[in-house]
């Protein structure tokens, strides 16, 4: 049976998007609506719609959580960064800076957690507990190596 319709007015029909019908299929080939109606139901134009539908939708989402996930890798580095720029404050004597970087030590770990535990609720609770700990250790040793410096120690929750 020789056909009217090429192979590729599916393809045609599919990229119309949202507002596509057969009469645009059958303008664009030069055909009548009733041979693209006759052909979309041979080949099940609907079903291959709504399957294709699906992998557009399935690799939009992918690429969501991608993004997103990128994102919050970014934002942990940069984190990361702002933690390691108050470290470095104390660690080269700028006393005098005391409280800029604890307050960046603070704002560095508490948004490194935000990024990478933000979105983990109950499955990360053991984890946030584990660096909440950490985050501690970490400020009692920041604190004793101020105090050996004979500097004071400003209270992390007034910074």
């Amino acid at each position: 049976m020789k056909r009217k319709l090429g192979l590729d007015a599916f393809q045609f029909y599919f990229s119309l998007g949202e507002g596509r019908s057969y009469e645009a299929v059958a303008n664009h080939f030069g055909v009548s609506k009733t041979t693209v109606a006759n052909v979309a139901k041979r080949e099940d134009w609907q079903a291959n719609v709504e399957r294709l539908n699906a992998a557009v939708r399935e690799a939009n989402e992918k690429r969501a959580v991608d993004a997103v996930t990128a994102m919050n890798e970014r934002h942990a580095k940069l984190a990361r960064l702002a933690a390691g720029k108050g470290a470095e404050h104390l660690a080269q004597g700028r006393i005098e800076r005391t409280a800029d970087a604890l307050r960046a030590l603070k704002f560095g770990i508490e948004e490194e957690r935000r990024a990478v535990l933000g979105a983990k609720t109950t499955a990360s609770v053991r984890t946030s507990e584990d660096l909440n700990e950490k985050a501690q250790v970490l400020a009692a040793k920041i604190r004793a190596a101020v105090a050996a410096a004979g500097a004071t120690v400003p209270d992390p929750q007034r910074v």
